[in-house]
């Protein structure tokens, strides 16, 4: 074996070593996103429950709704009938009302923010329905 088989070698692995460095870094930068991302929804989670423990929602506050966010979730913190958001938003899935706004939106095929919007919509016509006619 001469000197320039063996500077190949020593190439072949260094280059091999830069390869799984690279790797392993692409791999910690994923999972960084991913922390961070779950790091903000748990902010957000947090922020909606002191809110919701604080006073009662009403249509004002269907802003706050996040795409993470269930439908029974909704349904609670809003104090709308499950049914009702179902019917009114022609949602048809076997996980209702236990499936997230946006796990739903994926599976139909829909726009996050566009369908979001959409149960915003809904929530806040329940509510002004409600309101209008316990108000004559």
């Amino acid at each position: 074996m001469d000197k320039k088989d063996s500077n190949r070698g020593a190439q072949a692995v260094v280059a091999a070593l830069i390869v799984i460095i690279v790797g392993l870094c692409f791999l910690l930068w994923q999972d960084y996103g991913r922390i961070r991302a779950s790091q903000t929804r748990s902010a957000e989670r947090i922020q909606f429950s002191q809110l919701l423990r604080h006073k009662t929602l009403t249509a004002a506050d269907v802003s706050s709704i996040q795409p993470w966010m269930t439908f029974d979730y909704v349904s609670f913190a809003f104090k709308v009938p499950a049914a009702a958001l179902k019917e009114s938003l022609s949602l048809v899935s076997p996980q209702y009302p236990y499936i997230s706004i946006v796990r739903y939106s994926k599976t139909a095929k829909l726009d996050e923010v566009a369908f979001t919007a959409q149960v915003e919509s809904a929530v806040r016509a329940y509510l002004v329905g409600i309101a209008t006619s316990t108000n004559p």
